[in-house]
């Protein structure tokens, strides 16, 4: 989360406290990027809107891993699996998006796509987008590792390790113990001339800048909003204790923090948290900030560093049911007054559990309307096979034919939604979703086309539940998913086919328009409906 307002502070009162520095082609010198942050800084240039648009993200990190790596070493660490004490943290932090995601669907269905929701959108990233930049950057040939945990802390201990700086947005980088921090939003990337311009952040040089001595800013960030309290618990605690008089906002809090701080420059360390914390009057509270000054000195001056990088063993929703046995299903630009998105893919998640975490009951963290649910989930046992990838077909009770098999999970995924949506699909809607897979993969680009509420939460449900099952082949096919099959997730193709489809249009005449393969459209259309006819609402004649 970071330290909330302090890059902003930063920038506007002391914005000479970092040196210019400049890459350019042929510079060697090693630097760890935050990969989670790296992924959120290049979907800035795309319009997630009206779908996930994994051709364009697979061309934005091209781009600039190329230029990253021809002006030096980068070495990408990406989030592993969330440790227990971050969770509150997460819960806030997904529940303060509801709104906005919210507003977000409503000016696209409203046909207002304005530069202002495109970049919200952008905030709101899809279910596959770490993943895609994980695999892309993976088969480019770059250092990728996942972290033992959140990345914060992992690479720090990289950076250390290395004697390298770290590329982030994560404002916690100013204040950890590592030789220096990039900010991305002080990134210029100049594309045409091989070079890259930056500032570059150094602790010691930094606390020289503040007016406070090194080993006092761990105090800082607690005190500035660290992640040792949730954001809900900070207003809490400024509300009750009006000694401490720095307001939760404005432009006014951190000069009131670095005037509080001015004033112990002199002071020993113990002495600076002893008078801090007598700024809070409840005795709870102040034993609690005690805590907080103690654990993020441990953290923030941490000199420890890792011994080397890890194996890979899966993804990270893997990790997190295999180490703390939860599933967290994000939120998506989905109908929020529907069931989530994630709903659907239950039964495919509770093969996972069994096979991943087999016997234990499993802490799922989806949406009900409008706010983030906890429920267990105590799965079915399954005893594993040799032939995983006889179980995997087994599990999921059919295997597709006569279509390319990088197509077979997308077949698999309409065939969750036939089987689990809460009412029977209209024909046109399964048509929109067999037309989703063909067009996002296909070199016809669709007419600019507003979605429906509808359409938007049928691409969301197909693209979770492709995730899902996505995961139950890591487990016992990862052969299934190769390189690149990404690429057939519903992008604003299944807007455009939906609304032909809903007044009446023939498939026939789609695939004329879009130039696809009607045998393939056949193909896929009989393997989807297989068995499940009768899940299937006949709502126009396509005869």
């Amino acid at each position: 989360m970071g330290i909330r307002g302090f890059a902003a502070f930063l920038s506007k009162r002391l914005p000479n406290s970092g040196t210019s520095q400049y890459s350019q082609e042929g510079d060697t010198q090693q630097f760890i990027v935050d990969g989670n942050s790296f992924v959120h800084l290049v979907s800035r240039n795309i319009n997630w809107v009206c779908g996930s648009q994994y051709r364009l993200l697979e061309e934005q990190i091209i781009r600039y891993y190329t230029l990253m790596s021809t002006t030096g070493k980068p070495v990408f660490v990406f989030d592993g699996a969330l440790p227990q004490y971050k969770i509150s943290e997460r819960l806030d932090r997904i529940q303060s998006r509801f709104d906005m995601i919210e507003s977000i669907v409503a000016s696209a269905i409203n046909g207002s796509w304005t530069q202002d929701v495109m970049f919200k959108a952008s905030t709101v990233l899809p279910a596959f987008a770490v993943q895609v930049g994980f695999s892309v950057l993976s088969h480019l040939g770059a250092t990728v590792t996942i972290a033992d945990g959140e990345a914060d802390e992992w690479i720090a201990k990289e950076a250390r390790r290395l004697r390298a700086n770290v590329w982030s947005q994560d404002s916690d980088f100013f204040f950890h113990n590592i030789p220096g921090y990039v900010p991305f939003d002080s990134c210029s990337f100049q594309f045409d001339n091989n070079a890259i311009s930056y500032r570059l952040y150094e602790r010691d040089k930094l606390c020289l800048s503040l007016g406070i001595s090194l080993e006092q800013i761990p105090l800082l960030a607690v005190l500035g909003g660290s992640d040792h309290f949730t954001y809900n618990e900070w207003e809490r605690i400024s509300r009750d204790n009006s000694k401490f008089d720095v307001p939760m906002h404005g432009r006014h809090r951190w000069p009131k923090l670095m005037k509080l701080f001015s004033e112990l420059k002199t002071k020993t360390l113990d002495e600076c948290m002893e008078l801090l914390c007598q700024q809070f009057t409840i005795l709870a509270d102040r034993d609690q900030i005690k805590h907080a000054f103690e654990t993020a000195l441990v953290q923030y001056h941490a000199t420890q560093e890792t011994q080397d990088h890890r194996e890979i063993k899966w993804h990270r929703k893997l990790l997190e049911i295999e180490q703390s046995n939860t599933f967290w299903g994000r939120p998506m630009l989905e109908d929020l007054q529907q069931p989530s998105c994630w709903q659907i893919s239950l039964a495919v998640r509770e093969m996972i559990y069994g096979l991943v975490a087999p016997g234990q009951p499993i802490t799922e963290y989806t949406r009900a309307e409008k706010k983030i649910s906890k429920h267990i989930v105590q799965p079915p046992p399954i005893e594993k096979q040799a032939d995983g990838e006889g179980l995997f077909w087994d599990l999921v009770g059919y295997k597709p034919n006569n279509v390319p098999d990088q197509l077979s999970i997308y077949i698999l995924a309409v065939r969750q939604i036939l089987m689990h949506s809460e009412h029977n699909l209209g024909n046109h809607e399964l048509a929109a979703l067999v037309f989703s897979i063909m067009l996002s993969d296909a070199k016809f680009t669709p007419p600019k086309q507003t979605p429906t509420l509808r359409s938007l939460h049928l691409a969301a449900q197909l693209e979770c539940t492709v995730m899902c099952l996505f995961l139950l082949s890591q487990v016992l096919y990862p052969g299934l998913c190769t390189h690149g099959f990404w690429r057939c997730l519903p992008n604003d193709g299944i807007h455009w086919a939906f609304q032909l489809l809903r007044r009446g249009q023939m498939p026939s005449k789609i695939l004329s328009k879009a130039k696809l393969d009607s045998q393939l459209y056949q193909h896929i259309h009989a393997n989807v409906t297989h068995g499940l006819e009768d899940q299937i609402e006949t709502i126009f004649s396509y005869e």
